[in-house]
């Protein structure tokens, strides 16, 4: 016998079986990309894991708010591990969800910072590359004092829009 969703008839029930099927292939087809890509996290965590079934980790309350798994209904599946080393995988911090939440996203946003940063110097001392030129250093003087390749230098005068330089028009 056929148990068909509320009032679901055969065509529906079967659309919604094959619809369904097809997103779960999908998750797993994204779950073993995302193992190969991330494999030392991966393992992390099954060690992890492995170690919390045979009593060598014990869940702790939250280490950023201090919630405990009694302090709330079912609240022992909210308190996960957290590894801020992948290659020292019994090495956890216990996180209620929201915190774990809180710090991976507090960690993208410093990681954004520091890029932008970093690409803030890099676009510094392009300027001064820029600058240093328009006094009149050849490429090989600009290289030496940035201590960057002649390469690197004659593309960020290419990239900025200056002509080809003196030293190489005659080549």
């Amino acid at each position: 016998m056929t148990i068909y969703f509320g009032e679901m008839n055969k065509g529906q029930y079967e659309f919604y079986i094959k619809r369904n099927l097809l997103a779960h292939k999908k998750a797993i087809e994204y779950q073993k990309k995302y193992d190969i890509k991330h494999k030392k996290e991966v393992k992390a965590r099954l060690l992890a894991n492995n170690a919390e079934k045979l009593g060598l980790l014990k869940k702790e309350c939250c280490q950023l708010c201090g919630i405990k798994e009694r302090d709330r209904p079912m609240s022992c599946r909210n308190i996960i591990k957290h590894h801020p080393d992948y290659n020292k995988p019994l090495e956890i911090v216990w996180l209620c969800r929201s915190c774990h939440k809180q710090l991976h996203c507090n960690l993208k946003k410093e990681k954004l910072m520091a890029k932008l940063k970093q690409k803030s110097q890099k676009t510094e001392r392009t300027q001064k590359i820029l600058d240093e030129r328009k006094t009149g250093k050849s490429i090989d003087t600009l290289a030496s004092i940035f201590n960057i390749s002649r390469a690197r230098i004659y593309q960020i005068l290419k990239d900025n829009g200056d002509t080809l330089p003196n030293e190489l028009r005659q080549s």
